[in-house]
């Protein structure tokens, strides 16, 4: 097995992540640890190149579902308010309610 995995791992394509704030990467490989390099599907099968590039698609997230993700998170920053996607506290801070004016600007 692991002389599989080592060939494997020789023989995957060198994925360097460079967007760390765009919550992933779209080949899917993270450079840490020993199988860092090893194409592995989402069952924990190695495989060759050419079967994580055929599979790839249906098991990471494409622009397209990115963009719709996106598209979902609306900037709120009205006090009190709340963005659809996040449901409110039954309470602020130090039991302040849930509007409570944290900051003031003068």
């Amino acid at each position: 097995m692991r002389e599989g995995l080592a060939e494997a791992a020789r023989s995957a394509p060198v994925v360097v992540r460079t967007d760390r704030g765009a919550g992933g990467i779209e080949e899917g490989q993270e450079r840490i640890g020993e199988r860092a390099a090893a194409p592995i599907d989402p069952d924990g099968n190695v495989l060759s190149p050419a079967a994580w590039a055929a599979g790839v698609d249906r098991w990471l997230p494409s622009a397209t579902d990115r963009a719709y993700v996106a598209s979902l998170m609306g900037r709120v920053a009205e006090p009190g308010k709340f963005a659809n996607w996040i449901a409110p506290p039954a309470r602020g801070i130090n039991n302040q309610p849930v509007d409570f004016a944290y900051v003031r600007f003068n």
